[in-house]
């Protein structure tokens, strides 16, 4: 019977010690791992929004992040998330441009039921939803003056309550803003708030126009054209000199997202496996069939 005993215990105590094991393997594997997340481009400007995205994760920091429409503010919050400590949690994004000004206080705080006519339950708030994690304001220059000021208690307090409501709700949030505003000339004509400029400016980020960093053109065009070939269940589109030339030199005033919508046209459109400059979309097309550059050569750059 002793014996038995033993041969249990000693069964048991294998067994936690594999377990144990697992779990130390996991995470140390976890704490080992690169970070995810999608920032595409080796510009001195990229590497060095990385290298402060690294330095700003670990804190608890406001963030503003400016720069051109469609140069990828919210990807580059987006990736401030997933390498900060609140990646296990939710990234919650609100757009200040397209709520309508008298929803919007609704929407960021929630409501208690009865608070206004329609209101027939309590509505947890996107603050709520984003507790723990990252709440990321886009396009932070359209916010209506009156909810500024409910933002700004949030932001010095981590306090807020639902509209209707007088319990005091807390939340452990990592506020983060984006605009293509000039905030500075926005407070100096009243239009927004210079105390919460302040608190919400606490690290920039700037995004520099894709235009002053061509060099991540290539680099983004590979990355858009593997992604998209891949959804599409074919082999990734070959580029000729002369159309990378051109896109190189092309100002793309609609920044990143216009190269992605791009490289959408011509994954979905290009009929052989190059792209020429026929396969362009037409306003590119129009626009880069004005330079003056080599035949036809191709490359497998993308």
């Amino acid at each position: 019977d002793q014996q038995l005993i033993h041969t249990v215990d000693r069964a048991i105590t294998n067994q936690r010690l594999k377990l144990e094991n697992k779990r130390l393997r996991a995470q140390i594997g976890a704490m080992s791992a690169e970070p995810k997340h999608s920032l595409v481009g080796n510009s001195e400007a990229m590497q060095h929004i990385r290298d402060l995205l690294n330095r700003v994760a670990p804190t608890n920091l406001s963030v503003l992040i400016t720069g051109e429409s469609g140069t990828g503010k919210e990807v580059v919050a987006k990736a401030l998330h997933l390498m900060s400590t609140r990646s296990s949690n939710e990234f919650v994004p609100v757009d200040c441009a397209t709520i309508p000004d008298n929803l919007m206080e609704s929407e960021l705080f929630g409501h208690e039921k009865g608070a206004f006519t329609g209101a027939n339950s309590r509505r947890t708030g996107l603050v709520e939803t984003a507790n723990k994690g990252t709440f990321f304001l886009d396009e932070i220059g359209e916010l209506d003056p009156n909810v500024q000021v409910k933002l700004l208690r949030l932001l010095q307090e981590r306090e807020f309550r639902r509209v209707g409501g007088t319990k005091v709700q807390t939340a452990d949030i990592r506020v983060v803003a984006a605009t293509n505003r000039d905030l500075d000339l926005a407070v100096r004509n009243g239009s927004f708030r210079e105390d919460l400029f302040h608190r919400l400016n606490v690290v920039q980020v700037i995004i520099p126009p894709l235009r002053e960093r061509a060099d991540d053109i290539p680099i983004l065009l590979e990355h858009f054209l593997k992604t998209l070939s891949a959804s599409q269940g074919r082999e990734p589109l070959q580029c000729s000199q002369q159309v990378l030339r051109a896109l190189t030199r092309y100002q793309w005033p609609g920044n990143v997202r216009e190269l992605h919508n791009c490289a959408r046209y011509v994954t979905g459109l290009t009929v052989g496996d190059t792209i020429l400059i026929s396969d362009l979309p037409p306003r590119i097309k129009a626009a880069v069939s004005t330079f003056k550059d080599s035949p036809n050569e191709v490359v497998q750059s993308a």
